[in-house]
């Protein structure tokens, strides 16, 4: 049986893909230990490629849905539903 796997790219390659292609300075380190931050930074630079979409929105959308949880009354005043 065949086992097909993913092709090996070196950190160096990554990192000048991820700069050439979406203007994001990373370093091999921050390949190897990723913060969060890089990552999401990263992502959104993906998903704003691909699909056109800005994260902003996503930011916004997901505040909104933070604060409608935090204040539930508030919330379903917003959507007038008896609390």
């Amino acid at each position: 049986m065949e086992v097909k796997t993913y092709p090996v790219l070196r950190p160096s390659f990554l990192c000048n893909v991820i700069a050439n292609e979406w203007n994001i300075s990373v370093t091999e380190q921050d390949l190897r230990e990723p913060k969060p931050e890089t990552v999401q930074h990263i992502y959104a630079a993906i998903l704003a490629d691909l699909l056109s979409l800005e994260v902003r929105s996503f930011e916004r959308d997901g505040q909104l849905a933070i604060g409608e949880i935090e204040s539930p009354v508030s919330a379903c005043a917003a959507f007038n539903v008896a609390y």
